[in-house]
């Protein structure tokens, strides 16, 4: 069975095929990127999912109606009963019914599923990723944990995987966590809310914050990975800014696990990839805890940035 997985983001579309061989176990086949060129409207992203579809069918020798069906993540809510996205950054795709328009495209027969590109994430480090790694821990099989995905990079975002299945919410919004308020009075976010976890989690906002304590005394504003760069030749002020940056971090997935209590942790995004969020993160998460004898089990994600697209072609396996 053939699997066509793909991940629309806010600045790359990845198209991968994947052959399912057994259980939740998937083979790449073949995978391409391009450019979403956002500002180039909704019929580019159209016309561009065409061609990366068609290119990857011909470079593994493949043709569509060897295609079992076809899921897609969308950097944004999906509703569940309508597979439209309803809310998101990328606005060219609201309220756009890319399944039937893309199927029309390409003269597709299969089925056709769409997700939020977390969620895609979440499901597939359950699946296929450190959901292995916490069976081997607790003797548990993938289908019975409860996790949490948490995406930590230009934004925050996070889906939860209940049993081997997504948690969507009755209207899709499930693990919309990155706009839950994290600092009262805080920071005015896009979504017209104050405060929110986004605003003090993400790569910008670290970035934001390092600029802020430098009192111009760096020229050019920072990275976050140069924040973190200089933390560890022990500068002070980028050694505040990452340790507040922690302390926000572990308040926020304290609260997380005050109202889900899931089994483990996964983190993506680019902020995952800095080592030195994770050293003592689980006291500082114990120590806000209702109940004091949960172990938080923090992951680092295994299946790197093309977790998305795998996760989308899961879609039809749970």
């Amino acid at each position: 069975m053939n699997l066509l997985g793909i991940d629309i983001g806010g600045t790359k579309i990845e198209v991968t095929l994947f052959r399912r061989e057994s259980g939740f176990e998937l083979t790449t086949l073949g995978s391409l990127r391009s450019p979403t060129d956002r500002t180039k409207g909704y019929p580019h992203i159209l016309e561009t999912l065409e061609k990366l579809i068609r290119e990857i069918s011909a470079k593994v020798n493949s043709s569509l109606d060897r295609i079992h069906g076809i899921g897609i993540g969308l950097p944004g809510s999906v509703d569940p009963q309508t597979s439209i996205m309803i809310e998101g950054n990328t606005s060219i795709l609201k309220g756009k019914n890319l399944g039937k328009d893309l199927v029309d495209q390409i003269g597709f027969t299969g089925p056709v599923l769409m997700e939020n590109d977390a969620n895609c994430f979440a499901l597939a480090e359950a699946l296929s990723g450190v959901g292995l790694v916490y069976a081997k821990r607790s003797s548990k099989p993938v289908t019975e944990h409860c996790s949490m995905g948490i995406i930590l990079g230009t934004g925050v975002g996070g889906g939860i995987v209940v049993r081997g299945r997504l948690w969507q919410g009755c209207h899709g919004g499930a693990g919309e966590v990155g706009h839950m308020e994290l600092v009262a009075g805080g920071h005015p976010c896009y979504c017209k809310r104050e405060g929110c976890a986004e605003q003090y989690l993400s790569g910008p906002a670290l970035e934001a914050m390092m600029a802020t304590r430098s009192y111009s005394q760096i020229k050019t504003p920072l990275t976050s990975q140069e924040v973190f760069a200089l933390a560890k030749k022990q500068d002070p002020v980028a050694m505040a800014v990452v340790h507040h940056y922690k302390r926000f971090l572990a308040k926020f997935i304290a609260n997380l696990i005050n109202a889900f209590d899931p089994d483990y942790f996964v983190f993506g995004g680019g902020m995952s990839n800095q080592g030195d969020i994770y050293i003592g993160m689980e006291e500082m998460i114990r120590e806000q805890l209702f109940l004091k004898n949960i172990q938080p089990v923090l992951y680092q994600h295994t299946l790197g940035d093309s977790a998305g697209a795998r996760g989308a072609a899961l879609l039809h396996l749970v």
